[in-house]
């Protein structure tokens, strides 16, 4: 007796969308785009928005390679817009911040067993960027702040296993993440607001200054 299978291939792009609602960016839509084998073989690019209040948008792109494909690599950029309150002394002040969060992240991973563990190595660059949403030559704001940003740099090893038998309320297995960290560059710029060339101010206004670099371990 003879048997015959037809196999259709899905189709290479799918998109999705979602509704959320939280109590910090309010209602939301969120967009997806995922594009299977587009930009070369055993590849995926994936690009999600998220239209709110506090916008953001993440676009990665991985890809396998090596005779058993049990190399990969994975290149990500993820950027989000949110208000960021201000508190002196724990008190809340009335001057609201638009704070700008920037990640370009690249990595290269080798899996150990396939589906449950890989190790790997990466590079991370880092931008957080603060400025008053009121420009203080119109409203001066209480911290007399005109610019806050840090850029940064690290490289890092990593080591990732999971085993769970369900991704939900799981009752075998296990989960493990290390992760060992160098900080290569820490650049931070505070600049004050400053018209009447105040000393005291002064001082405390800086641009593109050192701050150390620092090993961590996360677990």
């Amino acid at each position: 007796v003879g048997m015959q299978v037809n196999v259709t291939e899905n189709s290479p792009h799918q998109l999705k969308f979602a509704l959320h609602f939280d109590n910090e960016s309010g209602i939301g839509l969120l967009a997806n785009y995922t594009g299977r084998n587009i930009l070369g073989k055993s590849s995926r690019l994936v690009v999600t928005g998220d239209i709110s209040d506090e916008p953001s948008y993440r676009i990665q792109y991985q890809k396998q390679f090596g005779k058993n494909k049990s190399w990969w690599m994975r290149n990500e950029f993820f950027q989000s817009w949110a208000t960021q309150k201000n508190y002196v002394f724990g008190l809340e002040l009335n001057d609201e911040f638009a704070l700008r969060y920037s990640i370009l992240s690249n990595e290269i991973n080798k899996n150990i067993k396939p589906l449950e563990s890989y190790i790997g190595a990466g590079i991370d660059l880092y931008n957080h960027r603060m400025t008053p949403k009121v420009d203080p030559e119109v409203d001066p704001n209480a911290l007399n702040r005109e610019r806050y940003e840090i850029r940064s740099a690290e490289i890092y090893l990593h080591y990732a296993q999971n085993n769970l038998d369900e991704v939900f309320f799981a009752t075998q297995g296990s989960r493990t993440n290390v992760r060992v960290a160098r900080t290569l560059l820490n650049k931070a710029d505070n600049i004050i607001y400053n018209p009447d060339g105040l000393e005291e101010l002064e001082e405390q206004s800086y641009e593109n200054i050192t701050i150390g670099n620092f090993t961590r371990v996360l677990f």
